[in-house]
């Protein structure tokens, strides 16, 4: 039996390509819509334009247009990001929809629902469910779910703040909807610790007196279902957060309650087949140990005073270059800015493959991608620096991956796990955070006048970034990118990194020059490049100099001579 505030839900959660069969073949979408009403589920599929119908129709017939429909595009209708954001914005509206009692039944006919069906679904919505506040507090949580994949960390937040004030018994039925619904969330990298947190109360003794309810139904799932919480991810603490010491707990319910059912030897299956994990489970059971809780790295705060910030000159590069440093009290703090003609995928690809990382990216000596997480946009990745004083040093990082409409964030942050070992000859240091946002501007951006300034830092600077034409970057190419990337350092890494950062400096520069050329696909030119970046430094430190001698006075100028 399906659970909901109306004992109806709908959602879509995928989409599928299909080719026309008309003379010129023409691939086109098909959005995948799941209508449940207790134990019964109808699956359909409708292309955009039917949506598009179904929202005329009922503009025509009850004279309400609901908001949120996704507008049409000509241009870039069939990438993912568009399909996706389509896929989003769709679902949301269609469960706004079903909330009205006036659309339902045309909603109904267009979901091409049996009439027996539709008639107890019209029924059932003019009665009260009769469920407990417990059952409602689960009910509410799924509906949530159903709307957008978006809000599930809301929803878990939500659903834990309700349910733990009430604390009531939940219904056969509620724990196998709950279950169901937030064990996947718990391998999802987003809200996997909430989600885990939330399912150890439910297990804990401590915390809910109907555990034993819950213990019952989570052995009693599928094996291939309990794998899905990636647990060995959690116990290997690849996930940000301090959900080790959770996922501690429920392997050691579910390893006692197999081991009562003579199935012990399917542990490890659960586990993923992995043996890292299942030595660090036994390691602790052994102990009798439970894992420290890390701290995560603290955030880049937003709000701070600007006056601190120092810009390097790139008054010479193209892309409306800008580079920005400071230090902060327990931190050094960098910001860069470029624009780039090329598509978000491709500069995504040069930050994330191994070997083209290497030849834009003068400033690391090493880059290795560990371990890869395809379903979880997820990657283990080793860093390693040319340090200016004493031993190399090394990072290890978790990279993630999150795309929010036109915007695409990498995000490094350090990591302890036994699948990156200290590397002989490095010295092991941490990264507190470093962000690539990636933002397609498309070709709707005023190239004929100027780029937006990347910072502002201050109102002089604002003023000479506005002069900045965009001749420099052209304007024949079809896509437009802002990539801007924002790094925190521990001060361990700032000393050995960057004991000195100054004019001098250009690694900075010539790995986002670089970028910027192998994005627009120049590399043939890198060398060029290198001379011309060469040149353009040894420009700038002659400035300076005649700056800082201009400074001294006449009579002290001439004695340095």
């Amino acid at each position: 039996m399906d659970l909901s505030d109306g004992c109806f839900s709908i959602s879509i959660p995928r989409t599928r390509s299909q080719e026309s069969k008309q003379l010129f073949q023409k691939v086109f979408t098909e959005y995948e819509i799941h209508a449940k009403f207790h134990s019964y589920t109808h699956v359909i599929y409708r292309r955009y334009r039917q949506f598009s119908a179904l929202k005329e129709q009922i503009k025509c017939l009850i004279h309400i247009c609901i908001p949120g429909f996704p507008k049409k595009s000509l241009l870039h209708n069939k990438t993912p990001l568009c399909i996706e954001r389509r896929r989003e914005m769709l679902n949301l509206w269609i469960n706004e929809v079903s909330q009205l009692d006036s659309a339902v039944d045309i909603l109904l006919q267009f979901l091409e629902i049996p009439d027996q069906k539709r008639e107890a679904i019209l029924s059932q919505r003019q009665k009260e469910c009769k469920m407990s506040s417990a059952d409602r507090c689960v009910a509410a949580f799924i509906r949530r779910l159903n709307k957008s994949d978006k809000n599930s960390t809301k929803a878990v937040q939500k659903f834990d703040n309700e349910f733990f004030e009430i604390r009531e018994e939940l219904s056969k039925n509620a724990i196998w909807m709950l279950l169901n619904h937030l064990i996947p969330l718990c391998g999802t990298l987003v809200v996997a610790s909430k989600a885990l947190d939330s399912l150890s109360k439910l297990l804990s003794r401590d915390r809910y007196r109907f555990y034993t309810d819950i213990q019952e139904a989570l052995v009693k799932l599928d094996q291939e279902h309990l794998k899905s919480m990636n647990l060995d991810l959690h116990l290997l603490k690849v996930f940000q957060g301090d959900s080790a010491e959770q996922a501690f707990q429920i392997c050691k319910i579910i390893d006692e309650c197999m081991a009562r059912n003579s199935s012990s030897h399917m542990f490890k299956y659960i586990l993923n087949n992995s043996d890292e994990a299942f030595q660090v489970y036994s390691t602790w059971q052994s102990q009798e140990l439970i894992p420290s809780q890390e701290l995560i790295p603290a955030q880049i705060q937003t709000k701070k005073d600007k006056s601190d910030w120092r810009c390097l000159n790139t008054n010479n590069y193209p892309g409306n270059m800008m580079i920005c440093f400071r230090s902060a009290e327990d931190c050094f703090e960098t910001r860069s800015s470029i624009f780039i003609e090329s598509s978000v995928e491709k500069i995504l690809n040069l930050i994330l493959d191994t070997e083209l990382r290497l030849k834009w990216d003068t400033y690391i000596s090493g880059y290795e991608i560990v371990k890869e997480y395809e379903f979880l946009k997820h990657y283990l990745v080793w860093f390693s620096f040319p340090s200016e004083k004493g031993k190399p040093v090394d990072l290890a990082t978790v990279c993630t991956i999150r795309i929010e409409g036109e915007t695409t964030y990498v995000e490094y942050s350090s990591v302890k796990t036994p699948l990156i070992n200290n590397r002989l000859g490095y010295k092991r240091v941490e990264c507190k955070r470093s962000v690539y946002k990636i933002k397609s501007i498309g070709n709707d951006a005023e190239r004929s006048s100027s780029f937006p300034s990347a910072y502002s830092i201050s109102s002089n600077e604002e003023s000479t970034d506005s002069n900045r034409s965009v001749g420099d970057c052209g304007s024949k190419e079809e896509f437009l990118c802002h990539v801007t990337c924002k790094t925190q350092m521990s001060s361990e890494l700032a000393r050995a990194v960057c004991s000195e950062f100054s004019e001098e400096t250009s690694h900075y520069k010539e790995s986002l020059q670089n970028l910027k050329a192998m994005a627009e696909q120049k590399e043939g030119n890198m060398k060029t490049i290198q001379k011309v970046n060469q040149l353009r430094d040894a420009l700038d430190r002659k400035v300076q100099k005649e700056r800082r001698t201009s400074q001294l006075g006449p009579f002290r100028a001439r004695y340095m001579k």
